[in-house]
């Protein structure tokens, strides 16, 4: 049990460690992307903070939270089948 528990900490740590460079990069990209597609209508740190805000909100950004959720289940699930038999 004592095992376990310590692999859920590094892994954790890991999961940790993964989501934040995933998050920066998809950050990064949709930054360019915004840029890219700025056509000078309006103020350009306003637009691109805007398009920014309107991702955080999004499904797509929300996903990310995937990094924790499926390995932290199939960790639990695969203690609980190898325990259970």
């Amino acid at each position: 049990m004592i095992g376990l528990l310590e692999l859920i900490g590094f892994g954790f740590l890991f999961q940790t460690v993964v989501y934040l460079i995933v998050r920066a990069y998809a950050m990064s990209v949709t930054r360019e992307n915004l840029e890219r597609r700025f056509d000078g209508d309006q103020d350009r740190a306003t637009y691109i903070a805007t398009g920014l805000t309107q991702y955080r909100h999004s499904l797509r950004f929300k996903l990310l939270w995937l990094f924790y959720i499926l390995p932290l289940a199939l960790i639990i699930l695969t203690a609980y089948l190898v325990n259970s038999q």
